[in-house]
C-alpha cells in the first residue's frame, strides 16, 4: 500500500531504533539511532534494496513546573542513487539531512500552548525532491504554534 502519509518503500520495509533516557533534575536527554531497511520487490515495484541510518539527541529542560524548553539535533542518511534505481527514501534515493529544532512548551493543569522553530537541510538530494513552491530549495525554516488540552 502506498499513500500521501507513508510511501511504498517505507510501507514496505523493517525499522528498528536504539534509544536511551537520562533524567538529570530538570533535564531529560533522549539520545537515539535508528536503521531502515527495505529489501527489493520488483512485485510491487521495488527494484532495488535501499537502507536509512539516523541518529538524533532530543533535550528537555524544565525552567519551572508550567514551563520548559527542548531542542532536537537530527541526522539521516540513505542508500542508492537514481541511476541504481533504488528507492526513495528521503529527498532522493542518497539523499541525507540534518534538522535542529527548539521548542518552548507552557502547560497550565490540562490546557498547553507550544511553539517550534526548525530548520532542515537536505545534502545529496534530487531535483523536484526537496523544498519550496519549485521544489528546488535545499533547506527549510519552519514555525509552528500548537494550543490545546492534555487528556
Amino acid at each position: 500500500t502506498s499513500t500521501l502519509v507513508t510511501p511504498l518503500a517505507q510501507n514496505n520495509g523493517v525499522v528498528g531504533d536504539l534509544m536511551y533516557t537520562h533524567t538529570l533534575g530538570s533535564w531529560i536527554i533522549n539520545p537515539y539511532i535508528q536503521f531502515s531497511d527495505i529489501p527489493s520487490s520488483p512485485a510491487i515495484g521495488i527494484a532495488h534494496d535501499a537502507t536509512s541510518f539516523a541518529g538524533a539527541v532530543l533535550a528537555n529542560y524544565a525552567i519551572t513546573q508550567e514551563f520548559s524548553v527542548a531542542g532536537r539535533v537530527e541526522y539521516i542518511a540513505t542508500s542508492g542513487n537514481a541511476a541504481s534505481g533504488a528507492p526513495n527514501l528521503l529527498y532522493g534515493p542518497g539523499s541525507d539531512a540534518w534538522s535542529i529544532t527548539f521548542t518552548p512548551t507552557f502547560q497550565h493543569g490540562v490546557f498547553f500552548a507550544r511553539g517550534e522553530a526548525s530548520y532542515t537541510g537536505a545534502i545529496d538530494s534530487a531535483d523536484g525532491a526537496v523544498f519550496g513552491r519549485s521544489l528546488d530549495r535545499t533547506s527549510q525554516a519552519r514555525l509552528m504554534l500548537e494550543a490545546g488540552v492534555v487528556f
